[in-house]
């Protein structure tokens, strides 16, 4: 089943690629700047150096980034995602109508604002650099639990709302409900994608070797910002696994759905 899900997927993205690229950048971009913006521009030592308008602004950009334009690029992914599988041949126009209404936008962020939120605790808790203080490991452990029970919860709640344009109250009850019995296709399609992260983590230890000229680079923990705010890239695997992951997703969520219903 999820095999000839994928073959799908590859196809739309073989087929559709620029179409999918732009919200992929995006999405990808604004992970990595929220990354850079808490442990380079918040860091400690940088901090307290800026003014109280510098520092309103800062927070802002970062807010933003978070659960705006984060949120709203993931969710164009799947409606994209969709309007390709239904044939449709004014996307552009589609899109814009879809994002004009201040309504779907604000019903984007609000079924996104706790995994956004949760991802915010994430990098706060797992930078050793922030200012508020040090790396909190248990913090993390429980945040990291808590991501992947509400990642596992709200898997559908984009699609459902890319679908039908429901209240944001209702995307996210579909999605509880949908997902209450799915839990084993949820892990399975999870540990599918499993080889590109691990081929993403070796071209990280590649890169790694390659700036500092240390073989047991890997071992130094050396400061490296730029190449760790990569990973939200892949490390270039990205480009191609972002939309592919997503299109997955929404063909999955299509799945899930029809099976339910059955």
């Amino acid at each position: 089943m999820l095999k000839n899900i994928k073959k799908e997927a590859k196809r739309i993205i073989f087929s559709y690629y620029f179409k999918l690229i732009l919200p992929s950048l995006i999405y990808m971009f604004s992970n990595a700047a929220l990354y850079l913006i808490i442990n380079q521009v918040m860091a400690f030592n940088e901090w307290y150096l800026y003014s109280e308008v510098i520092k309103i602004l800062i927070i802002l950009a970062m807010l933003i980034l978070c659960f705006i334009i984060n949120p709203i690029s993931l969710n164009l992914l799947f409606k994209i995602t969709v309007l390709l599988v239904n044939e449709e041949r004014s996307i552009l126009n589609d899109i814009i109508y879809y994002l004009k209404s201040l309504t779907t936008v604000k019903r984007i962020i609000i079924i996104n604002c706790i995994p956004r939120s949760l991802q915010l605790l994430s990098l706060l808790f797992s930078s050793n650099r922030f200012y508020m203080g040090t790396n909190n490991s248990l913090a993390l452990i429980v945040v990291a639990i808590i991501v992947i029970i509400a990642d596992y919860k709200l898997f559908i709640s984009n699609y459902c709302l890319v679908l039908s344009n429901c209240a944001a109250k209702t995307a996210i009850t579909n999605s509880i409900g949908y997902m209450k019995k799915n839990l084993g296709n949820y892990i399975y399609y999870k540990l599918s994608f499993i080889v590109w992260y691990l081929f993403a983590a070796t071209l990280r230890i590649i890169f790694e070797i390659l700036i500092t000229g240390d073989v047991n680079a890997i071992l130094h923990n050396y400061n490296l910002p730029f190449l760790d705010a990569f990973k939200y890239f892949e490390y270039g695997v990205g480009l191609f696994l972002c939309p592919y992951l997503y299109v997955t997703q929404t063909l999955f969520c299509r799945h899930i759905i029809d099976n339910t219903k059955q």
